[in-house]
């Protein structure tokens, strides 16, 4: 039987889509070569507030011209305090949810210092966090040495995307504190996963198909 082989984009705070991914993978390769995509999960997320599915972006420092930049070499915007912003709109969506003040104090910090100057960084210190969170330290990962231009498995690099539609089959079975017609969103983040089930959250991502 073959392993169940997955490429994957490192994202920021990454759909649930992907995290049902990663944990159901054998084997897990994080593409650490490409080149960076805009308007995609590498520097935004969703969450849900009382009245829609809200996105969460990670400025950039914008190279001059059109060329392309490296992922591993784009670096974060300060110029803009989009670290508090990001921080109250999760309160405001989440604070009322069943876990948030369980896990508050491990996400609290990435957003109240300006210590990460790459976005591939600051998002390995997010993911870090999640797989922490959802025990999932037993998972191998590998990081491409190159960029991976042919892959034996699941290539999900730009599959996995705001604007496509993989996930939408996704029945995502748990209780949320905000309306249900939001919870069948395929791109929300894995945060609002945490928030509302806790502990619970590994089995769910385990459930999906």
């Amino acid at each position: 039987m073959q392993p169940n082989s997955v490429l994957l984009s490192l994202p920021y705070f990454g759909p649930i889509s992907w995290y049902s991914e990663f944990i159901q993978a054998d084997e897990i390769a994080i593409e650490a070569c490409e080149n960076f995509q805009k308007q995609s999960f590498r520097n935004r997320t969703y969450i849900v507030d009382p009245n829609r599915v809200l996105p969460l972006v990670v400025p950039i420092v914008h190279q001059p011209g059109n060329s392309r930049q490296r992922y591993s070499e784009v670096k974060i915007s300060y110029a803009a305090n989009w670290q508090k912003d990001h921080w109250k709109a999760l309160e405001s969506s989440y604070r009322s949810s069943p876990y948030f003040e369980f896990y508050e104090d491990f996400f609290r910090p990435l957003f109240q210092h300006a210590e990460f100057e790459l976005l591939m960084e600051f998002n390995k210190k997010t993911h870090a966090t999640i797989v922490q969170l959802l025990d999932l330290a037993d998972k191998t990962v590998s990081w491409t040495q190159s960029y991976a231009s042919e892959f034996v498995g699941k290539d999900l690099r730009e599959v996995i995307h705001p604007k496509k539609s993989f996930g939408l089959d996704m029945k995502p079975s748990y209780h949320q504190v905000f309306s249900p017609e939001n919870s069948l969103h395929p791109n929300i983040s894995v945060l609002d996963l945490l928030f509302n089930v806790g502990p619970q959250a590994r089995q769910i991502l385990l459930g999906f198909s």
